[in-house]
């Protein structure tokens, strides 16, 4: 049984196998936010019809940032239109949701690291900054207190903003650098192909030129001699030996014929350079290979008529 060895194959990048997450917590922090204004809703009002609609429409819309995009548009982080669209969307519900119970400041769980998945690090950044200044704006208002550095809740909200800018750059410089090195395996394994390729091609040309030689050296001087011995055992026979005349007539036709078989095969096993050129552009050819590999300047020089061989 022949074994075939498979090709090596790069996994997923963890953050693309693990992306299941942010949906998770934002599915959960949902939950949570609409669990906890559950008691203060009252379904047969408007404001209560619309956090259930509102509710709704923020699940239904998620998977189109977390799943279809994505797979739509494999390199979705270079085209920041979309996923900027998506998210403003996404905030606009959320917006909606706030404006109507607090308990939806909860969902900030499941928004803000989507700033961070789905837009380049330029563009979240800044969005992560003016998030943070809305709700610490919206809080130290709901708070009546003093948008003023002496108050604590100012310390507490720059401080976190702070710190998640700090943890995006930081996963974002690591993310790079596995980018970078997932690259570097990759061309590492093409190369390694070629080389395998090369390897593999360089003997197959070994074996053919080997097996030619063989064929050459042997067969075909063997049934060339044996068609001259033949031929003068014919010239040899006396008149009257006219069976002993056709079986060495007849042996020499099938050593004949196998000569022509041997040299049949002798050319089939010829170079690979000579099943797609001349002779002349394969001497060249060899000729500037070894010239580029050893880097000693070499030059053809072909005379006489170009003719076709049998």
């Amino acid at each position: 049984m022949v074994e075939t060895k498979k090709e090596p194959t790069l996994r997923a990048d963890v953050w693309d196998r693990w992306g299941w997450i942010w949906s998770a917590v934002f599915y959960i922090s949902l939950l949570v936010a609409f669990l906890l204004a559950w008691p203060d809703l009252d379904f047969s009002r408007p404001d209560g019809i619309l956090v259930l609609v509102l509710t709704l429409a923020s699940a239904l819309w998620h998977p189109v940032g977390a799943w279809y995009l994505p797979r739509r548009y494999p390199n979705f982080r270079e085209r920041p239109v979309l996923m900027v669209i998506y998210l403003l969307v996404a905030f606009a519900l959320w917006l909606a949701l706030i404006s109507i119970h607090g308990a939806f400041y909860f969902l900030l769980f499941g928004l803000y690291g989507q700033l961070f998945a789905f837009l380049p690090i330029r563009l979240s950044i800044p969005a992560a900054i003016l998030l943070s200044t809305f709700v610490m704006v919206q809080q130290i208002r709901d708070s009546r207190l003093s948008l003023s550095p002496n108050e604590p809740a100012f310390w507490i909200f720059a401080g976190a903003t702070l710190g998640g800018v700090l943890i995006a750059l930081w996963l974002n410089a690591i993310i790079s650098q596995s980018a970078q090195r997932k690259e570097l395996i990759e061309q590492l394994e093409a190369t390694q192909r070629e080389l395998a390729q090369a390897e593999r091609e360089a003997g197959t040309l070994a074996e053919r030129q080997r097996l030619g030689q063989e064929i050459h050296d042997t067969l075909a001087q063997g049934f060339t001699s044996i068609v001259m011995h033949l031929e003068a055992a014919e010239q040899a026979c006396p008149p009257e030996a006219t069976v002993s005349a056709h079986h060495v007539n007849e042996a020499r036709k099938v050593a004949r014929e196998s000569l022509a078989e041997a040299r049949g095969l002798v050319w089939a096993l010829r170079p690979i350079h000579l099943q797609e050129n001349t002779l002349p552009e394969a001497i060249e050819r060899v000729a500037r290979q070894w010239s580029s590999s050893s880097g000693i300047a070499v030059e053809t020089l072909v005379t006489g008529e170009m003719l076709s061989l049998h």
